[in-house]
């Protein structure tokens, strides 16, 4: 199996999990992407989970990350998730904008690795 593997400086680590989490959120929200997507993207324990042993990283960023899996829940139990979608949004865009403070690069770094 062939994977990608993206690189980053940890300094730049919130603003690409918060742009990761808003593009998908934004499809959620225009209906191309659906909710159960969430709970197979960034809120599967092994991508979060991997998160928390980061210092760098807020631990509410982490949150709302992993909160992604409830959404689908959420909308067949109450009709609310696109108000939490736009909650998240809100926050997400506040996070990936205060990770920009001070500057950092974005540098970024891509290869692709074969595992048998």
């Amino acid at each position: 199996m062939k994977e990608l593997v993206l690189k980053t400086e940890i300094e730049n680590a919130s603003f690409y999990i918060s742009s990761l989490a808003i593009g998908i959120l934004e499809g959620m929200k225009s209906g191309g992407v659906p909710l159960e997507s969430g709970t197979w993207s960034l809120a599967r324990p092994i991508f979060w989970q991997a998160l928390e042993e980061c210092d760098e990283i807020d631990c509410r960023l982490i949150d709302w990350v992993s909160s992604l899996d409830e959404l689908d829940a959420l909308q067949k139990l109450s009709g609310d998730a696109y108000k939490v979608v736009d909650e998240l949004l809100a926050l997400l865009k506040i996070s990936q904008e205060k990770s920009l403070k001070g500057g950092p690069s974005l540098a970024i770094s891509s290869s692709i690795q074969t595992n048998s």
